[in-house]
């Protein structure tokens, strides 16, 4: 057995066995084999752990989804934005074969006045909320890890170049790695 650390993973544990001497020798080594198998069984104690993490709790499942402190990384982004992509494609089909007669003649204000006028309405209307907290969330989060504000959001609002923004942050998002380590955004 050697004294070299080993390092697991990106912010892993660096296990260090403990030895008694300042270094194996051949004696020792043929100590251990004559020893038997029985008696080189390693426990927990064999280890010391150097941990490499922040002290901080792991989010729960509804900070996961709509906290917007943070970072996440490519994988969450798309197991999360998968779900709610799937959630809000179920809740345009539910909403696609309930809708009331003549709509098609609704102007603007008649349809949202429908969506959050009426009971019926709300039932559909009031599910697009968390959805689209979940996607600025998704997004923060994913702006984040790549070494930048979220106050970038804001251009989607701008008519135009929102549109070729949700484009660029997609694929930045979607395809490009983060900041290797921490930044100023965890």
């Amino acid at each position: 057995m050697s004294n070299e650390r080993k390092q697991f993973g990106r912010r892993g544990a660096t296990p260090t066995p403990r030895v008694a001497g300042p270094s194996n020798t051949s004696s020792q080594m043929g100590q251990m084999a004559s020893a038997g198998a029985s008696s080189m069984a390693l426990g927990a104690d064999d280890f010391q752990f150097d941990m490499d993490m922040s002290s901080e709790a792991p989010p729960s499942l509804l900070g996961m989804v709509f906290g917007f402190s943070g970072r996440i990384g490519r994988s969450t982004y798309w197991t999360i934005g998968a779900f709610r992509f799937l959630l809000t494609v179920a809740l345009f089909v539910a909403l696609a074969f309930n809708l009331p007669a003549g709509i098609e003649n609704w102007n603007v204000l008649e349809f949202y006045g429908y969506f959050f006028g009426t009971a019926e309405g709300l039932k559909y209307g009031i599910p697009f909320i968390p959805l689209t907290i979940c996607y600025w969330s998704l997004e923060a989060r994913r702006i984040h890890d790549r070494g930048h504000s979220a106050l970038w959001l804001l251009l989607l609002f701008v008519p135009l170049v929102g549109l070729f923004y949700s484009l660029y942050l997609f694929v930045a998002n979607g395809f490009f790695a983060g900041t290797p380590g921490r930044n100023e955004f965890g």
